[in-house]
């Protein structure tokens, strides 16, 4: 088993037995259709909170796909400080990977 899926199963795992997940780098050993289907296993299970971090715009705007603004934020760190935009807001960001459908 690779290495995208173990950690798509460890994930569903922690979905289903955890209140609270934290995941660093979602996107990390994840081809962009299984960070999609993370994503819907995240947007399934409601009474779990997850926050996950990334440094990659794809991902934020990945995640505007699946969900939406009552379900999920962006938070941006910088060392300015941070900023917090909606799901909807996510247009700011740069361009996602179109080329692959993710638009």
């Amino acid at each position: 088993m690779g290495r995208g899926l173990l950690k798509r199963e460890l994930i569903k795992l922690a979905l289903a037995s955890s209140d609270i997940l934290l995941i660093d780098e979602i996107e990390d050993s994840l081809h962009p259709d299984l960070l999609m289907e993370v994503l819907k296993d995240i947007k399934r299970e409601e009474e779990v909170q997850v926050i996950f971090t990334t440094h990659v715009n794809e991902v934020v705007k990945m995640a505007g796909k699946v969900l939406n603004d009552s379900e999920a934020q962006v938070i941006y760190l910088s060392k300015a400080g941070y900023k917090t935009y909606e799901l909807s807001e996510i247009f700011e960001f740069e361009k996602p990977l179109s080329w692959l459908g993710y638009e």
